[in-house]
């Protein structure tokens, strides 16, 4: 599959191992120098905001379009800028007329403060 030459992003993927902890699922992802690189990506930003009604915080979000043979679940971590976002909602798969530009989509979210 060929990209448009505007597709040069990267992303940084931490896949996480499960535990149970009291009979919790726990999530544990590893360090980001273990981060698998996905190329040929596109990230546009959504939206900040701030939630200041219980403390002061702020929520960023990006939206990523991906290959379709990236290989992303709905439970990955993502590093972007030298931050890492989890996956809000599900991966969808969006096809193109042609074939050519077939892609997965996944919102990313972080709240800091």
């Amino acid at each position: 599959m060929v990209f448009p030459s505007f597709v040069r992003q990267s992303i940084g993927r931490l896949r996480g191992t499960t535990t149970t902890d009291h009979g919790n699922t726990i999530f544990e992802y590893p360090p980001h120098d273990q981060a698998v690189t996905i190329n040929g990506v596109v990230v546009d930003p959504v939206q900040t905001r701030e939630d200041n009604i219980n403390r002061t915080a702020t929520i960023t979000q990006y939206r990523v379009m991906a290959p379709p043979t990236a290989d992303v679940r709905d439970d990955d971590h993502f590093l972007y800028r030298g931050k890492e976002y989890q996956v809000v909602g599900e991966i969808q798969f969006q096809p193109s007329p042609t074939g050519a530009l077939d892609q997965q989509v996944f919102t990313l979210e972080i709240w800091e403060g």
